[in-house]
């Protein structure tokens, strides 16, 4: 079973992604990497990033397309996508088309003020790709501004401003948020608490996909 994230910035999902990876073998499909790649060679993308806004929904529907047809059989973690009800659809069209397994929906729920405090205390080793935060002793690096697996330095990314952070805050509210209620239309959806820390969330989701294991196993068995 496939899994969709749906979250606000800095819920956790690209963490719990990595973990999950891990443990499960699931192929991470991030439209947050994904664009970051391109936009090495797409000034339109680089500066509707840097602004916070949302790429073109085709651009971005046609990339996630070809990151599943390149997966093949592999299960994966869709972070960052679906974003709007329009590629909500067009994931479901897409599923239709090439015959795509079954999925469910993660949503992380989370305050605005977890949100804030998370980005803004952000450093990521563009070197090695560790993330620290500073405004939280557990997740922080041994040493101030240095990663600890390379001794690189870290950095904020581009696009963990105030005025970015708002700017996400106020599309995810507008364009986002429709999406619990859709999925929750055709039963899909699960909301875990991403308030705390990451092996809480974990937990929870763990919990959802042995539970969706069962379900499928039970299905199957029906069939049969």
């Amino acid at each position: 079973m496939n899994l969709v994230f749906v979250a606000m910035p800095a819920a956790g999902k690209g963490t719990i992604g990595k973990i999950l990876n891990s443990l499960y073998g699931y192929k991470i499909i991030s439209t947050g990497d994904i664009l970051r790649k391109e936009s090495e060679k797409n000034n339109y993308i680089k500066d509707t990033i840097a602004k916070g806004n949302f790429v073109n929904e085709d651009l971005i529907i046609k990339l996630v397309k070809k990151e599943i047809l390149n997966l093949g059989d592999n299960l994966y973690i869709l972070d960052g996508f679906p974003r709007t009800l329009n590629q909500a659809q067009a994931y479901l069209d897409m599923l239709d088309e090439i015959n795509g397994n079954d999925f469910a929906v993660i949503n992380f729920e989370v305050s605005k003020e977890i949100v804030v405090k998370r980005i803004m205390g952000r450093r990521i080793c563009f070197s090695c790709g560790a993330i620290y935060n500073v405004n939280f002793k557990e997740a922080s690096s041994k040493k101030d501004g240095i990663c600890d697996f390379c001794n690189s330095p870290l950095s904020l990314r581009e696009d963990d401003n105030l005025e970015s952070i708002e700017k996400r805050l106020s599309e995810y509210y507008e364009k986002t948020l429709p999406l619990i209620d859709f999925f929750e239309n055709i039963n899909k959806i699960y909301t875990v608490d991403a308030n705390k820390n990451i092996e809480y969330t974990l937990s929870q989701i763990k919990s959802i996909i042995e539970m969706e294991d069962v379900k499928w196993l039970q299905l199957k068995l029906q069939e049969n």
